[in-house]
């Protein structure tokens, strides 16, 4: 962790329901932790994604910035990439990661790939790791040179400013979809819309 602490700022409260949260930090030198995360609607009740089973293949994780994650984006050109942007900090983030994981499972072999960028900080690489070896993400991990400080959220052009955040890129390379909590949204998105927009974009023609 950072030398200063971190406070976590989630989007508005919905009691009495178990919903996910999306979560924004702010650091505050010499501040006190504040409360912890409120909830905020990421799916509408649905129940949580059991976590993932044991590793299939070795889990690879390395410290980038935006170069580094654009040469992983272009490794993969030509294939749908699904980005799920998380940290071990944000509640809502570690429930849905089990269902990044089954979709790489699920829609590889479809020629869907799948990458996980995490804002914890650099030094929580041992931590990280050991959250992705318990999920199984046997897909490219990286974690941010930023950790959740604000050049993550700008440098990864998350422009919701909370996480989790995911991206859908088509095979030419082009965001075609995004995924972010909207505190202000009748509505927020769900799993199964995550999974229905990979699909489609599955099934388009080469």
């Amino acid at each position: 962790m950072l030398p200063f602490l971190r406070r976590l700022v989630c989007g508005g409260l919905l009691m009495g329901l178990v919903v996910g949260l999306g979560c924004r930090p702010r650091f505050e030198p010499g501040s006190s932790p504040a409360g912890g995360d409120q909830p905020g609607s990421i799916q509408d009740a649905a129940p949580a994604v059991p976590p993932a089973q044991s590793p299939a293949g070795p889990v690879l994780l390395r410290v980038a910035d935006r170069q580094v994650y654009d040469e992983v984006l272009a490794k993969h050109r030509g294939q749908p990439i699904l980005v799920d942007f998380w940290a071990s900090w944000c509640v809502p983030c570690t429930e849905q990661f089990p269902h990044t994981v089954q979709l790489h499972a699920k829609y590889a072999a479809r020629g869907l790939t799948v990458v996980s960028v995490s804002l914890d900080e650099p030094e929580d690489e041992a931590s990280v790791r050991r959250f992705l070896e318990q999920q199984g993400a046997t897909f490219d991990n990286l974690l941010s040179r930023w950790g959740g400080d604000d050049p993550s959220f700008e440098h990864f052009d998350i422009r919701a400013g909370t996480i989790p955040h995911y991206k859908l890129y088509d095979r030419d390379g082009q965001v075609v979809e995004t995924f972010s909590v909207d505190p202000a949204a009748a509505r927020q998105f769900t799993p199964a819309d995550i999974e229905h927009s990979v699909v489609r974009l599955l099934e388009e023609t080469p």
